[in-house]
């Protein structure tokens, strides 16, 4: 193992300077937006871990639903062949992924460390792939998947510098 450690350094160092650049642009992008009043800001900042706790765990229910719709379209032989059924899977794994990373990012967001505004901020990202895979697959689109996440990256950005602000490196 630690004659992986020069590489593995390299290759967190590489993930979080493009990941700071995807933050930076949407920094950026944000900026231009209008922002919300302070005190709705101040309150959102202050219950974001309450809100990501309790929509994590939904996540993690819409992950079972997934497998539950994929087992019985499985079952039935719907579509005819398993590549519906697999994508059923596969978003069921992603929704997974991205409910834990919520419930991962709670304590952070509890504590205001920027860190825990990251993790929530990447899980958004993971969101944005899942639904990318599954119009891909699929074809079929969901607008609402992609409407959450706009508006998940809007409230994010506004309450960013509540969670920058603490003694951190940026």
């Amino acid at each position: 193992m630690e004659a992986l450690a020069p590489y593995i350094g390299v290759y967190n160092r590489d993930v979080n300077s493009l990941t700071d650049k995807i933050e930076s642009k949407f920094v950026d992008l944000s900026s231009d937006l209008p922002h919300l009043p302070t005190e709705f800001v101040a309150w959102l900042a202050r219950w974001a871990w309450l809100i990501v706790a309790i929509v994590g765990v939904l996540y993690l229910f819409d992950a079972l639903g997934f497998v539950t719709l994929a087992n019985d379209f499985g079952y039935a032989g719907f579509f005819g062949d398993a590549s519906f059924t697999s994508t059923l899977y596969l978003a069921a794994a992603l929704t997974a992924v991205y409910g834990v990373w919520y419930l991962v990012a709670v304590p952070g967001l509890r504590e205001h460390r920027r860190r825990g505004w990251q993790l929530l901020f990447y899980a958004s990202l993971v969101q944005v792939v899942m639904v990318v895979v599954v119009v891909v697959l699929t074809g079929l689109g969901n607008i609402w998947s992609l409407l959450e996440v706009v508006v998940l990256w809007y409230l994010l950005f506004q309450i960013r510098p509540a969670f920058v602000a603490s003694n951190e490196p940026e």
